[in-house]
C-alpha cells in the first residue's frame, strides 16, 4: 500500500501537476510506513524515497525551503543505488532551482553514474534537467548530448521524449541567441504537447518560454 501510494499514485499525480493531491498520497504512504520496522532495508528505502519525492513535489510547488529541509534529512541515510540515484536527482533539482548550476551538474552526473552500476535507467527528467544545467552553465555541446540521451530509440522516440527534447533544444538555442531556431523548437514541443491526450507538467513552462521567445523576437524588429 505504501509503495502504491508513494511510487505510483503520488508520482503520477505529480506528473499531472496535481501537486496537492500528490502530497496527500505520499504522506499517506509515509504514515503507513511509520508503524513498520525501520530496520528493514525495503522499508528504509521506501521511506527515504517517499521523503525525497515529497521534497520534489514541494519544490515544484514553489516551497524550496521546505523541500530542502526534508531532503537534508534523508541525504545522509544509507540506501540502495536505485534510491540513491533518485535522491541525487532531487538534490540536483534543488540546486537547479537555486541557480547553482555547477552543483546541479555534479548531482545529476553522480546520479547517472550510480544508475550505470545497475544497468542504467530510462529517465527523461534526469537527462533533461542535466541538459538545462549545462545550458545555463554555457556547456552547449554537453547540453545537446544530454538532450539526445532522452531519445532512447531515435527513430521511434515517443511523444513525451520528443516534447522534452524539443523544449530543451529551445532553451539551448535561446541561450545561444539563435532565436529563430529556439522558436521552431519551442513550437515543435508545444505542438506535440497539444496532441498528447494526457496532461504533462512541462507544458505550462514550455508555453511561457515560447511566449518569451516571441517577445524577444518582436523586440528585435
Amino acid at each position: 500500500e505504501a509503495f502504491f501510494r508513494i511510487d505510483t499514485v503520488g508520482w503520477a499525480l505529480m506528473e499531472m501537476n496535481e501537486l496537492e493531491d500528490s502530497l496527500i498520497q505520499i504522506d499517506a504512504g509515509l504514515k503507513r510506513l511509520s508503524g513498520l520496522d525501520a530496520g528493514n532495508d525495503e522499508i528504509r528505502d521506501l521511506t527515504v524515497w517517499g521523503h525525497a519525492l515529497k521534497s520534489k513535489v514541494l519544490l515544484k510547488s514553489g516551497k524550496s525551503d521546505k523541500a530542502e529541509a526534508i531532503l537534508g534529512k534523508v541525504i545522509p541515510v544509507p540506501s540502495t543505488p536505485i534510491v540513491r540515484h533518485r535522491v541525487l536527482l532531487v538534490q540536483g533539482d534543488l540546486y537547479l532551482e537555486r541557480k547553482k548550476y555547477k552543483e546541479a551538474i555534479r548531482a545529476y552526473e553522480a546520479a547517472n553514474q550510480i544508475s550505470h552500476a545497475y544497468g542504467g535507467e530510462k529517465t527523461i527528467e534526469a537527462y533533461f534537467n542535466l541538459g538545462i544545467a549545462y545550458v545555463e552553465n554555457q556547456q552547449f555541446e554537453k547540453a545537446a548530448a544530454a538532450f539526445e540521451k532522452m531519445l532512447y530509440q531515435k527513430n521511434k522516440a515517443n511523444p513525451i521524449e520528443l516534447i522534452y527534447y524539443h523544449y530543451g533544444m529551445a532553451r539551448l538555442f535561446a541561450k545561444k541567441g539563435d532565436w529563430a531556431y529556439a522558436l521552431y523548437s519551442s513550437q515543435e514541443a508545444l505542438h506535440l504537447a497539444a496532441s498528447w491526450e494526457q496532461s504533462i507538467s512541462i507544458r505550462d513552462e514550455a508555453e511561457k518560454f515560447n511566449q518569451f521567445i516571441k517577445n524577444k523576437i518582436q523586440s528585435q524588429k
